[in-house]
């Protein structure tokens, strides 16, 4: 199967570009960058500052050693991922499915060219968790068992396409935060490859959101005591008490 990717520019997306092309015949990566969203907040104060380098030093032991693919790759600034040129240039491959993870929100264009064939992972249990920092916020909000990632048909309204897959992490006793974080997307990563191939051979009926559930939360929602409540929440790390509430809680399960 033919499958044209586009992502963002960080470890965790060469890896997605990586694992895409170990299952798919990969025409081509579209990398995005990302807003300074780490610079504009490292100076709020000490506890965000060594909670961006956490993360970041995080990500590094996960996916430190994920390589970019050798395929056509376009390189654009945050934003850019709907230049008109850069579409025509996707369709042109002909690609049989696009796999999307962490660009800005897509064009009408670009699904209107893909009908049903672009597949978003969100970083999320969708609807519940929908927006930014969605693997944050659970975590903030004491609900550790609605930690997950969504694998969904893209559609303009955020993380509100018809659902395919619902991935929750493997976790273990003394996760922290930034580990959860970062098991939660190598699962869903590796879990994408099938997940797509069931949908695309129709042994997946994708299942509709139902947008009343949930929130959409933005980066603006972001502060420093929601930090200190996930961070506490936490505290050294999950316990075994916690871990027998996420195995036995229904809590963000519903499709309805």
């Amino acid at each position: 199967m033919r499958a044209l990717v586009l992502t963002s520019d960080s470890q965790r997306h060469s890896y997605f570009a990586q694992t895409v092309a170990s299952y798919f015949n990969l025409l081509g990566v579209v990398k995005e960058g990302k807003g300074d969203y780490y610079g504009s907040n490292k100076d709020v104060s000490a506890l965000v500052r060594a909670h961006f380098d956490a993360l970041s030093k995080a990500e590094k032991v996960f996916f430190g050693d994920a390589s970019w693919p050798p395929v056509p790759t376009v390189e654009v600034n945050k934003g850019g991922i709907n230049d008109e040129d850069l579409i025509a240039w996707g369709i042109d491959l002909s690609p049989d499915i696009v796999f999307l993870f962490g660009t800005s929100i897509l064009s009408e264009k670009w699904l209107n060219s893909f009908p049903h064939r672009i597949i978003n992972l969100h970083l999320g249990l969708s609807p519940y968790y929908r927006g930014s920092a969605t693997l944050f916020w659970p975590l903030a909000n004491n609900e550790p068992e609605c930690v997950g990632a969504t694998i969904h048909l893209a559609e303009q309204n955020v993380d509100s396409g018809q659902i395919l897959a619902r991935v929750k992490p493997n976790l273990t006793v003394g996760d922290n935060f930034y580990s959860i974080n970062y098991k939660t997307i190598l699962h869903a990563i590796n879990a994408l490859p099938n997940v797509a191939t069931r949908y695309v051979s129709g042994e997946i009926e994708p299942i509709s959101q139902d947008l009343r559930l949930g929130k959409v939360f933005r980066k603006a929602d972001f502060n420093e005591n929601a930090l200190s409540s996930a961070l506490g929440m936490m505290g050294v790390g999950l316990t075994a008490q916690q871990l027998e509430r996420i195995r036995v809680s229904n809590k963000c399960d519903c499709l309805s």
